[in-house]
Order: structure tokens, then sequence, then C-alpha cells
């Protein structure tokens, strides 16, 4: 009696290979499909559901998708792939691991490594996703959120996640060795630096009116953006690194809370596609009344502390609570603004002593650095949260933005 094959589902792929442990496959699947592929479906909310040894696979090989990256990455596909996004939008490779060796048909002798994988349905040949669950995750979770919707075309159907299978030349692949694939995956990377990742971002748009502004008329007079340092040497010719001023705008468009890290999220921002040339034009309204309240020499002094990462990120809140909370009319503008510009942002400002910390030491002498009126220069480190509030209250006092936030303030405190 001739005994049955097992079933499998041709997949067309490429076959590849790292040295003599390993083979590779790649392909292409459509987000629906890779539950089918699997044989089961791997996001981490669904690992109780798994037969127990699968289970024990992806809770020794994996990490379960937190909420908030699951989250981003729905947007992501969203506004990126879905919609008409003016950013273009992708993925790397996700991939799946097979404990057992796969059978590959090659279309022709003459192309041996490229034909068909075929896939086992059988529940003895385990598949496991080793990395882009959080991906998979994203698809999956829009597609039951859009599964009521008959007939709409849901963003998961504009896209296929290219895919590369793993599996083993002879014998089997053990959950250790899946696990070192895991771990090669997405610990050995390099991460690149903070100011790398913002200069080469295009998709924020917190960055991107950053980019803006950084290369408009207001700032590239005074020398404009330093893309790439994460802080002004003494030899750069720029007003301000992108970094700064990505913290200025962040805090300008969405407040303190938002500026503090640029990884914070609000659920109902200032700055959105339709917003963005009205809060454009603001910033640079404010710019331009600013340095010509200030004049040119005072703007540009690249040792005033207005143009420290400190002095920016304030800049950014005054702006928050006169354009976007108060709404303020013309003439609060020009005269908080006339405030502001006639604060001392010099170094030598006595107040800044009771506001920032210690006066800064000449290395030489070991006394503190005075101006020829007998004033200390103030030393700017990394102040912290609580020195930018404390520098931002100074100046609120100054310009009497105090008084006018006052209301607000008892609102917010109230929520």
């Amino acid at each position: 009696m001739e005994t049955l094959k097992a079933l499998t589902v041709p997949v067309p792929a490429i076959q590849g290979y790292f040295g003599s442990k390993l083979l590779s496959f790649q392909t292409q699947l459509r987000p629906r499909d890779v539950v089918s592929v699997l044989g089961h479906d791997p996001r981490s909310d669904h690992w109780k559901s798994l037969a127990t040894p699968l289970r024990e696979r992806y809770e020794h090989v994996q990490r379960s998708t937190d909420k908030a990256r699951r989250d981003s990455l729905m947007e992501y596909i969203s506004d990126h792939i879905g919609a008409a996004h003016a950013i273009i939008g992708a993925f790397p490779a996700i991939c799946i691991g097979m404990m057992q060796p796969a059978t590959f048909q090659p279309f022709s002798a003459e192309e041996r490594n490229i034909g068909y994988l075929q896939l086992e349905l059988a529940g003895s040949h385990a598949r496991i996703l080793l990395d882009g669950l959080a991906r998979v995750t994203a698809a999956l979770t829009l597609i039951d959120h859009y599964n009521s919707l008959a007939g709409e075309t849901g963003p998961w159907e504009l896209f296929a996640f290219p895919v590369t299978f793993y599996a083993p030349v002879s014998g089997m692949l053990s959950v250790d060795e899946l696990g070192q694939l895991f771990y090669d995956f997405n610990y050995l990377q390099k991460r690149i630096s903070t100011q790398h990742a913002i200069a080469l971002d295009q998709s924020d748009l917190y960055i991107r009116l950053t980019n803006h502004l950084g290369n408009s008329g207001v700032l590239k007079q005074y020398g404009g953006m330093d893309v790439r340092a994460s802080s002004l040497g003494k030899n750069s010719k720029a007003i301000v690194v992108q970094q700064v001023l990505l913290r200025f705008v962040r805090g300008a468009c969405e407040g303190a809370a938002f500026q503090v890290s640029n990884h914070a999220t609000t659920t109902n921002p200032s700055l959105t596609l339709e917003t963005y040339p009205i809060l454009a034009q603001k910033i640079e309204t404010y710019f331009e009344a600013l340095s010509t309240k200030m004049g040119r020499d005072r703007f540009a002094d690249r040792d005033a502390l207005h143009v420290t990462s400190p002095g920016w990120q304030v800049l950014g809140l005054v702006f928050h609570d006169l354009y976007v909370r108060l709404n303020a009319s013309p003439s609060t503008l020009d005269s908080v603004l006339q405030r502001l510009a006639s604060i001392d942002w010099s170094r030598f400002n006595p107040d800044w002593l009771a506001c920032l910390g210690e006066p800064e030491v000449d290395k030489k002498t070991g006394l503190p650095i005075e101006d020829n009126q007998g004033r200390s220069r103030v030393k700017v480190t990394r102040l912290g949260s609580a020195g930018i509030y404390r520098l931002r209250d100074y100046v609120y006092d100054k310009t009497g933005l105090s008084l006018l936030t006052a209301d607000l303030k008892k609102e917010e405190e109230a929520a």
C-alpha cells in the first residue's frame, strides 16, 4: 500500500545558505498569509492558546509585544503605506525559523536556486517567527480592527512582508539555536547615534518641521542649522544643531511634557499634516520678531544663553503658550516678545546664578570667570528638566507670561 505524501503548500522562493548548517529561502507574504504559513497566530496575547511545546518555544525565544510599540506600528502602516502620504514607508524582512529541513523544488536544472519551497502543513513541522513579531502583530491587529468593514480595502492589502526562512541543512534546529538567531538579529546590531537618526528620519512631522526651520531664511542668515553635530563646536558657523532645534519644535508645538523626550506621544497633537504650514509660518514669524527686537548681534551671539540647549527649549515653551495655548492678540504678542528680547541673555546676568547654578571657573586660576563689571559667568551644563523649568519660570516672570498663563495652569491642575 502506497504511503500518502504529506500535504504541502508551494511558496515561490530563492534559496541561499549560511555556512554548512543553515539554508535560507527568501519570498514575500501578505500579512494575512503569515498565519497560514506559520500554522498559528504568533501574537504574544495568543501564546496561551498554542500547544505547549510551541508556546514554550515562543516564550523562550521571543519577547512579547508591548501595546505602545504595536500601536505606533499600526499608525505607521496606516499613515505611510495605507494613506496618500508624502513620505514613503516600508519594513525590513521578517524571519521565520524552521526546526526541520525544508523541501525545495527548483524550477529547472539550470535554475537550481529558484523554485518552490514546499511547506508541510503537518503540525510536526513547526515554524516559529524569529524576527518581526511587532510588525506582524500590528498588521494582524489592523486586520482585526477593520474586519467588520466589509468591502473596505485596509492598509495591509497594500504591502507584502519580505520574508526569510531559515532551515537546517540536516537534522533538527534546537530551541537554543533558534534563540541564538533571535539574539543575533536583535542585539548584535550597533545603534546609530541620536543625531544621526534624526538627520535621516523624514517621516516624523516634528523632524520635518525642524529641517524646514533650519533651512529657513530667518535662521540661515545667522548660520542655519548643523545637522550631524550634537552641540555647537568652537568653529561652528551654525546658530543651532538639529537635535536642539527639534527639542524647541516639540516644545513649541506640544508643550513641556512632549519636549522632555523624543519618544513622548500625545493623543491630540497640535502639529498635524493640516496644521503644519500654519505652525511653520507662525514659528518663522516668531523668530523674525524676536531677532528684530533683540538686534542682529545679540540674537546671533553664540555665547548667549538663549542659543544654548536650555535657552532654545524655553523659547519653544514661550511660543507654545503664546501662539498655541493663548492664541494671543497682536498687541499681547508684541508686548511679551519685547520683554523677552530685553532680558539679559548674556552668561554674565547675575540672575542666572540663582536660577541655573554655579559660576564657571577658570581652569588655570581656579577662580570664577568675571566680566569687566565683576559679574560672574554662569556655568551651563546638563540642567535636566528641573533646571529648564527654573529657567522657564524666570523668563515667564520677566515677560508677564506667568500672569497670562495662570488661569490655564489652574485648569490643567484641576483636570
